[in-house]
């Protein structure tokens, strides 16, 4: 397993190009046994069928069946298939008084032993009916060739034909010379073609064909400049093997030097798509074999080429075509998959354990695509499943970091500087333990506002002693980290609810009706955002994650299992794993590099090495076809249209905004919450500075912008403003002092970040030349004033709960943490005084997951006699805002009619206004 370790950390840094394997193809013409000559059935399986040799097609003989009450059928054995290949089937089919016109079908059946995945071709994800007879035939006819072409699964590895006779069908029919051919092959661009396969020869993975002439084909897109290859020969009796670029030989590497790296030549190209062949020669004039592990294309002459002294033991799917070094604006998106490997309990069927085969499921599917995994293990799973870990590889994150002693004697190839972190919420404790990340790092699951850690950046970030949700304001020396979707979920909908229905976990998504088998559209738009959002960051990492004793068991209160528990839970299983191959294979399509956790970190370290950069995030709505599903009971969502989203976050603050608005939506101030324990969570600021004045003054093929923002806080605040509109054909000239950058985001906006003095009004300068796009007149919107922020309040109840009161004030008092909770009952309300003569048009509700299902918005002058002025009977919690006319009043109530769960109702704040919210 050293070999392994060694091979994917040799991949650190540089861009690969796998390769799709090239199984060989069923011979055209009959399978195995497809005549029925030999004189045992086998491979096929007869319910009814028989030897006739009285009639046939062509040969001696063909098979016969007799319809009646029961079904006859024949099924063909596995015949191993290829992805993204589209092959035919044909058969010859004889029928005499069958007594319905398609009493007589053909089947394609599809399996994957490796993932214990299986379906009739075509598969539906969501168990609608569906026609599953490829073929169909019936009546009296004589011999009939019958031909059907189709794309199996990505996950199938093998396909049965089977040919029935249905039940309560009478009549004969015969069948004769049943092939299976591929007819084509749909190869991504950048993936090899031609005559040559992926093997291991001795442990080693090689490029590997037997006979003179074979050739090999890439295209690769490069930019303008002169390229030197190198191409990883393996040495012993083989020839030569000959290296061409857009039809001229660039050289030819000698077969016969022992084992190592040889340099056919150079050669200048000019930008675009290039074509490279490799065409196996034999100088000796006889037929022998050829095989490489491997080709670099690099600018730089002195590239370091891996050691071959140490062999190749990677997945098939991995064997690299390396582009060293990369182009300087090639920003590419790295992708970490991590499975979660502990003693499980499956209570349903009264057994504990580790699920081993769940574990084997993810390699199987992962591996397939040559994608590494990183083991979320603890001693016991280490030490229970070394002979499978040792045999996966890979790579682990260890649940008891404090004592890494039985994870290094049962792997000792695994690196021992990642921490499974989970619910620790003290960064020293990993630093002294020389952790250099900790996975899961912002687990809130048990008992804290479901899931939803506000606060924590939504990207890695170095962690803080002082202040664990918090980048480090010193030199970091841990990265902390979550699976990516989850987290920027939670900030890309402003705490609408349960971010686990917008996971990037199969089970998860699964549940939320969102993600199934083989429909991973959400799966794929999610995918393709964050690759446009590598534009504009050096390194966007996207965590998936997946835990194994849920490859192995789906607990069966999120199915509709029917009688039978443990079939529809396999059922579920093999969708998700269904869903992980489809978005492996689809993620495989992109420029994406793909590591483990520790691979991640040294390659974040070494771009940044002890400061949490800032990041960027534009994110447009996906839309979801069907109606989202609760993770958890009682757990609201706010669905979509969500706006269109930029989420911003560096060491000193994280923000919110959403499109067509200048001010964010939320700020998460870290310089001004760095004196916050360990135990406290981040609240988004209450008084986020408002705009006083915007100026626009023309110059010389520019503008001057003079934005002035007024800071009721005594600190200093982070700030980002948003301009929305086509920024990128224009130039920062100029800044104030106070302005920390000014980043134009794709085509969508223009983002400035600067700091607003304590207790001043602040104006930011910035000159802009080049095309400037008008300004929306809604863009100019200051915020406004919250007239319930700080005011006395009265609820009908308040919640103690261990000692700790959930009081009224708590939802007035501008800190999205903290929250009023009332008693488990209808008809609770929540009033607040704000003070003579005010006028109020908007109230801005934030909900925890204890919502009211039904509520109406009251005012009163004397807090006495009540005025109802808005109602909602579709409460879904999250953030919902209720407008109304301008009205004059002191007293503004929220009353409940009905509550959403078996709770009372819990609000973290109530916001009134004289405008509008939103």
């Amino acid at each position: 397993m050293k070999n392994r370790k060694s091979k994917m950390n040799l991949a650190l840094g540089l861009l690969l190009f796998p390769m799709v394997p090239l199984l060989a193809a069923p011979a055209t013409g009959p399978i195995e046994n497809g005549g029925f000559e030999s004189a045992q059935i086998a491979p096929w399986k007869t319910g009814g069928f028989a030897v006739d040799s009285s009639v046939k097609h062509s040969g001696n003989r063909s098979l016969k069946a007799t319809g009646g009450p029961e079904a006859r059928s024949l099924t063909g054995g596995k015949f191993p298939i290829d992805i993204d290949t589209v092959y035919t089937v044909s058969l010859w089919i004889k029928t005499k008084d069958i007594s319905t016109p398609d009493g007589v079908s053909v089947k394609i059946f599809q399996r994957n032993d490796s993932t214990g995945w299986n379906s009739w071709y075509p598969t539906t994800h969501n168990d609608l009916p569906v026609e599953r007879r490829v073929i169909k035939t019936g009546g009296t006819q004589e011999w009939t060739e019958h031909r059907f072409s189709f794309t199996p699964d990505a996950a199938a590895e093998f396909v049965e034909i089977s040919l029935e006779i249905e039940p309560g069908i009478t009549g004969t029919a015969w069948i004769d010379d049943v092939s299976l051919s591929a007819t084509s092959t749909r190869i991504a661009q950048r993936d090899f073609t031609g005559d040559w396969h992926n093997v291991k020869i001795w442990g080693d993975q090689v490029r590997w064909v037997d006979k003179t002439g074979a050739v090999d084909k890439l295209e690769i897109t490069l930019p303008q400049g002169e390229y030197f290859v190198w191409l990883s020969q393996m040495g012993g009796n083989r020839p030569d093997i000959e290296v061409a670029v857009d039809g001229k030989v660039l050289g030819t590497g000698d077969g016969r030097k022992p084992t190592g790296w040889q340099q056919p030549g150079k050669v200048a190209l000019a930008a675009g798509p290039h074509h490279f062949t490799l065409t196996s020669k034999d100088p000796n004039g006889f037929k022998n074999q050829a095989a490489y592990a491997g080709m670099i294309i690099s600018t730089d002459p002195n590239t370091k080429l891996p050691d071959w002294s140490e062999r190749f033991s990677t997945p098939l799917e991995t064997l690299p075509v390396t582009l060293s070094p990369a182009a300087a604006t090639d920003k590419k998106l790295v992708m970490v998959f991590s499975a979660y490997l502990v003693e499980t309990g499956f209570s349903e069927l009264g057994a504990v354990g580790f699920p081993a085969s769940g574990a084997a499921r993810i390699a199987a599917v992962a591996h397939k695509h040559g994608i590494p995994v990183t083991w979320l293990v603890d001693n016991r799973s280490a030490v229970k499943m070394k002979d499978l870990l040792n045999e996966f590889g890979d790579d682990v994150a260890s649940f008891d970091w404090k004592d890494w002693g039985p994870v290094k004697e049962a792997l000792p190839w695994a690196s021992t500087t990642s921490a499974a972190a989970g619910s620790v919420r003290n960064i020293a404790e990993l630093e002294d333990a020389g952790m250099k990340s900790a996975w899961g790092w912002c687990w809130e699951q048990a008992g804290v506002d479901n899931i939803t850690d506000r606060g924590a950046p939504w990207a890695p970030f170095y962690g803080s002693r002082h202040s664990y949700k918090a980048p480090a304001n010193y030199p970091g020396k841990t990265l902390v980290i979550e699976w990516t979707a989850r987290d920027l979920n939670k900030s890309l909908h402003l705490h609408s609810g349960d971010p686990c229905t917008f996971s990037t976990d199969p089970d998860d998504v699964r549940r939320g009706r969102i993600v199934y088998g083989r429909a991973i559209e959400y799966w794929k738009q999610f995918l393709d955002e964050y690759l446009k959002n590598a534009a504009w960051n050096d390194m966007v990492p996207f965590f998936v994650q997946q835990e194994s004793h849920e490859m192995e068991w789906s607990f069966p209160w999120t199915v509709n299992e029917g009688d039978n528990k443990l079939e529809a839970n396999w059922k579920v299983v093999n969708m998700d794993a269904l869903a992980l191959d489809e978005f492996f294979k689809y993620a495989k399509s992109k420029n994406i590099t793909f590591m483990t956790q520790p691979q991640f970190v040294a390659a974040y370290g070494k771009k940044y090495p002890d400061v949490t950069p800032a990041h960027y995030m534009l994110f447009r709505d996906i839309p979801v076809q069907e109606t989202l599903r609760h993770i958890s009971p009682g757990t609201p969502v706010t669905t979509s249209p969500y706006p269109l989203t930029f989420l911003f976050f560096d060491a000193e603050c994280q923000m919110a905004f959403h499109e067509g608005e200048r001010l964010p939506k939320m700020v998460y101030n870290y310089l001004h919450q760095a004196e916050s324990t360990n135990t406290a969570g981040y609240t988004t600021e209450a008084a986020i500075p408002a705009i006083v004045s915007f100026d626009q003054s023309k110059t010389e093929g520019g503008e001057i912008w003079k934005i002035t923002v007024s800071n009721q806080n005594p600190y200093a605040f982070p700030l980002g403003l948003t301009e929305w509109g086509d920024f990128s054909k224009a130039t920062v000239v100029r800044h104030s002092e106070n302005v920390k950058e000014v980043k134009p985001i794709g085509n969508s906006l223009l983002f400035l970040r600067g700091t607003a003095a304590p207790n001043s009004d602040s104006t930011f300068t910035v000159e802009l030349k080049g095309e400037l796009p008008v300004l929306r007149p809604q863009q100019v919107r200051t915020a406004p004033a919250n007239l319930a922020l700080g005011r006395p309040a009265m609820a009908s109840s308040e919640l103690v709960y261990n000692g700790v009161t959930y009081g009224a004030g708590l939802a007035v008092d501008g800190q999205t943490g903290t929250r009023w909770s009332s008693d488990f009952k209808d008809g609770e309300w929540l009033e607040v005084d704000l003070g003579d003569g005010k006028t109020v048009s908007g109230v801005e509700l934030l909900w925890e997951r204890a919502c009211p299902a039904e509520y109406v918005i009251e005012i009163s002058a004397d807090g006495t006699n009540w005025k109802e002025v808005a109602r909602n009977l579709n409460g879904k919690g999250g953030t919902e805002h209720l407008e109304f006319a301008p009205e004059k009043t002191r007293w503004v109530r929220m009353r409940t009619l009905k509550r959403a769960t078996e709770f009372g109702v819990s609000l973290f704040e109530m916001r009134v206004t004289a405008e509008p919210l939103h």
